[in-house]
């Protein structure tokens, strides 16, 4: 056919011809197309994907702020509430134009003038979030999904010049003023108001503790960037002013600060181009106030770091810390203060930092004079790599995980100085030693780090148990190495009757401390002892494992491209690039897993005894701890109550499987399980043992004995299985529910 000069032809035959010789999931392109610009193109018109579209043809007026000296006292206290609900918001990962420059009181400063109170708020929260924003930066722990440092154009001083120095000036006139106000609405009464200003003495207190928490906060922030022990002490007696305030802000918090006037949601969306915009929840009151009671405590723990004296108690500092999930603001201020960053010249570099003489005290070398050239630069790369070690643990967890696996080539290099260190002439050292228990160190930290972020199918539980186990005896026999190559404490450093060190006067209050060798080699001992103990526990978790595939309730995932090889690969195959600790093959995890010739009885009975053999070490270690040791304490209490449980949970599991092969007429093993059986139940069920004592855990014990011998009656029901980590991120507690079983 054809009108105006036009041929139409018909092509649906071309295309259907087409369409038939193409196969499921083919397209029919054109040598330039392009799947991905074709998915990512935008399409115009719809507002999802065209972040210019303008749904709303009329021009936006710019919203009319209500002054601040025409809002009542109840409104400018909601004002207060709103702008640090959207400062915690900022700090969750949201970025700062639609969270706290939503706020046209800050955006527009001259609308909060006549208003003393909230005039000195909003500029001290304006100060603050630019000491928030220049501490990360400088921190450099954090990434877009910690905090997010882009402000999409907007300029944080927005012509405000030394905003530290005017907020804190206008905070101190604001604190005068409401505390003259004080003073004159108590002498008229409760219930009066103060002369001229119509603030109720409820809101003159509220905005008080509003003020104060705003200046320590402020002052804290300015003082902990820097690196001295005067500078950290300072910040952390304002940290402590602020939470003392906080107590009473939540006691006068606005009913409702959502409703508060003097906030655009929408002012600042023209610069979230060319990303969609999303809205932003703020948080609410409650989840405000929780927040900055967990920054002023994180930040109050960052202080302690002035405590550290050696690299023993720096460690066990950091994993602290790492342990809590802290969020970007506390790790960005750690990192400052271990990195020794804000150091100015001249000034003493604290004993907390990991430098040359906290290495040197580590492994007993005098700092001053090292023996050999080989051994000054193994110390200068140790500290190179212990200096990124730190930085790693100040990353949020994920991250944290990544980092020790791409930093693994950094302690292979470091193993080789060890190496021609322990072999010079001059200074034959536990070099090698330590790097090796170091490299252990956080190599299960990487594998243990993937527990706590659930990155493991229950199947491998097994072989990562497997080689946890093997890296907790690596680092059990180096530390044990470790005290035997370091001489005694005496020998370390011989001083003269002329030396500095002979001259100086004892310092008061530290007659009775321990020599700096003697808490070395307590720290190696405590270190030796808890790796020992995981180690029982690694070992008892693996067998259960092993059990619980044996017997059918971990049925292994059909995984259509991964086989069980390809799997350790995945997880250890990095570790290859490491000569010390020795990297292990799946061949050999094979041959330690092998039971083929066991039956599933005789394998929970040897999960039980690991658990029994765990839980008398623990109790043991238990009874030895001095009354200061609360950390290590209640980490031995959590592995108590880990094993004890998992015992009774392997019982109910042997009488259970046993009572299955009575049905199916076959007989278990008699060797182990039936030889210990009553034994067995002895340990179980005896809630009055010295070593059942995992706080009230005796009657849940006994009611768990109590369905094992329902379900041994009921032959009909079988057990299934869950992990909890509940009481501790890496050795789980074994659940186990009624399941019926199939039909025969």
């Amino acid at each position: 056919m054809a009108s105006e000069g036009c041929a139409w032809l018909d092509i649906e035959e071309l295309l259907q011809d087409a369409a038939d010789a193409l196969e499921e999931g083919e397209l029919l392109h054109d040598d330039h197309f392009s799947l991905y610009e074709a998915m990512s193109a935008v399409e115009i018109g719809d507002p999802k994907l065209d972040a210019g579209m303008c749904t709303n043809p009329e021009p936006r007026a710019a919203p009319e702020v209500v002054p601040a000296t025409s809002l009542s006292s109840s409104d400018a206290l909601a004002v207060a509430d709103r702008l640090f609900a959207a400062e915690a918001t900022w700090h969750q990962g949201n970025n700062l134009p639609q969270t706290v420059f939503t706020c046209m009181y800050i955006l527009q400063p001259r609308s909060a003038e006549g208003h003393i109170a909230l005039e000195a708020l909003c500029k001290a929260t304006h100060a603050t979030c630019i000491a928030v924003r220049d501490l990360v930066l400088a921190g450099n722990v954090c990434e877009d999904e910690d905090f997010v440092l882009h402000t999409f154009g907007m300029h944080m001083e927005m012509g405000l010049r030394d905003a530290d120095v005017s907020a804190l000036a206008a905070l101190a006139l604001a604190e005068e003023a409401l505390e003259a106000l004080q003073q004159q609405s108590k002498g008229k009464g409760s219930a009066g108001a103060a002369a001229g200003q119509g603030i109720s003495q409820e809101h003159i207190a509220a905005f008080l503790a509003r003020v104060r928490f705003r200046k320590a906060l402020l002052k804290g922030l300015q003082r902990v960037q820097k690196g001295t022990k005067q500078d950290q002490d300072f910040a952390r007696k304002q940290f402590a002013a602020a939470l003392q305030e906080l107590e009473r802000m939540r006691d006068s918090a606005h009913p409702r600060p959502q409703d508060a006037v003097g906030f655009c949601p929408d002012v600042n969306r023209r610069l979230m181009a060319p990303v969609p915009p999303r809205n932003i929840t703020f948080l609410t009151s409650q989840q405000s106030w929780d927040h900055y009671a967990s920054l002023l405590q994180h930040l109050l723990l960052v202080g302690n770091i002035v405590k550290v004296g050696s690299y023993e108690e720096l460690k066990a500092f950091l994993m602290d810390f790492s342990g809590r999930s802290c969020g970007a603001i506390p790790r960005s201020a750690l990192h400052l203060a271990v990195s020794g960053k804000t150091t100015r010249l001249g000034e003493p570099t604290g004993p907390w930092l990991p430098r040359k003489p906290m290495l040197c005290s580590a492994l007993r070398m005098p700092s001053s004079t090292l023996p050999s050239g080989d051994s000054a630069l193994f110390v200068d790369q140790a500290c190179l790599a212990v200096a990124g070690w730190c930085q790693d643990m100040c990353l949020n967890r994920a991250r944290q995980r990544r980092r020790h696996r791409r930093t693994i080539e950094d302690w292979a290099h470091l193993h080789d100085h060890a190496a021609n260190a322990d072999m010079s002439p001059e200074f034959q050292g536990p070099c090698g030693c330590w790097v090796e228990k170091e490299c252990a160190s956080m190599l299960l930290q990487h594998l243990q780090l993937g527990f706590e972020l659930d990155v493991y199918a229950p199947e491998e539980y097994c072989m990562l148990f497997w080689y946890c186990d093997f890296l907790h005896g690596v680092i059990e026999v180096n530390a044990r190495d470790l005290l035997k190559a370091m001489p005694p404490p005496s020998a370390k450093l011989p001083n003269t009757p002329n030396s500095k060190a002979a001259k100086k006067k004892p310092v008061a209050g530290k007659k009775n401390s321990p020599p700096e060798g003697a808490s070395c080699e307590q720290a190696l001992q405590a270190e030796a002892q808890q790796a020992g103990v995981e180690r029982l526990l690694c070992q008892a978790q693996m067998r259960m494992t092993a059990a619980l595939s044996a017997g059918g309730q971990l049925r292994p995932f059909p995984a259509p491209f991964n086989s069980e090889s390809q799997r350790f690969e995945q997880r250890f195959g990095f570790l290859h690039r490491l000569q010390r600790p020795e990297p292990l093959a799946f061949d050999q995890y094979e041959r330690s897993v092998d039971i083929s010739t066991c039956t599933p009885e005789s394998i929970l009975q040897s999960a039980f005894d690991g658990f029994r053999e765990a839980r008398r070490v623990v109790a043991m270690l238990l009874q030895l701890l001095g009354p200061v040791e609360d950390a290590r304490s209640e980490q031995l209490q959590a592995l108590l109550r880990i094993s004890s449980q998992n015992m009774v949970a392997v019982k109910v599991l042997y009488d259970a499987t046993k009572a299955r092969a009575k049905e199916n007429g076959t007989v278990p093993v008699t060797s182990g399980a039936e030889a210990d059986g009553g034994q067995m139940s002895k340990s179980v069920s005896s809630p009055a043992s010295a070593q059942d004592q995992p706080g009230s855990e005796g009657s849940a014990n006994q009611a768990e004995d109590s369905e094992a011998k329902k379900g041994v009656k009921k032959g009909s029901e079988v057990w299934s299985v869950q992990f909890d980590f509940s009481h501790h991120p890496y050795y789980p507690v074994l659940r186990l529910k009624h399941a019926s079983a199939p039909k025969k």
